[in-house]
């Protein structure tokens, strides 16, 4: 099985870091997954803040460190802005090993949207572009 991590997401335009932080909540609530081991959010921050990296934007060189560190396969990593009344959230699964992109999701959503059922199907389409763990990890960039 893949060894993954939610990244806490970048806040864009228009939104907070402590909104984005709760929505991030949110989405590595359904992040489980038969094809992954999810490395709690708790352990993934103390090696940030160890290494002295920024929570919400990791450099290629910092994901890579922090793979080797927690024995991760992958990390989730995404961006949040809230733009004329829309919500709008991309997210990526990146390889630990080399930074590259291998799996996206996006959404739009207006306010008044449930944000949980938008969470769960960021969730599920990134676990449907992920194949099975026997599989080697698809090799395409975006």
């Amino acid at each position: 099985r893949y060894k993954i991590a939610v990244v806490d997401f970048q806040a864009g335009a228009g939104i907070t870091q402590v909104d984005v932080d709760g929505m991030c909540a949110m989405l590595v609530t359904y992040m489980k997954n038969p094809k992954w081991i999810l490395v709690e959010r708790e352990q993934l921050n103390e090696v940030i803040k160890e290494q002295g990296f920024q929570r919400t934007f990791l450099t290629q060189r910092e994901m890579v460190k922090i793979g080797q560190i927690l024995n991760l396969t992958s990390l989730v990593v995404g961006d949040v802005t809230y733009i004329r009344g829309e919500y709008n959230i991309d997210v990526r699964i990146v390889s630990a090993e080399t930074g590259r992109v291998y799996a996206t999701a996006g959404r739009t959503w207006s306010t008044g949207t449930t944000l949980r059922s938008n969470m769960q199907a960021l969730a599920a389409e990134l676990a449907a572009q992920v194949k099975s763990p026997k599989a080697p990890v698809p090799k395409f960039e975006y």
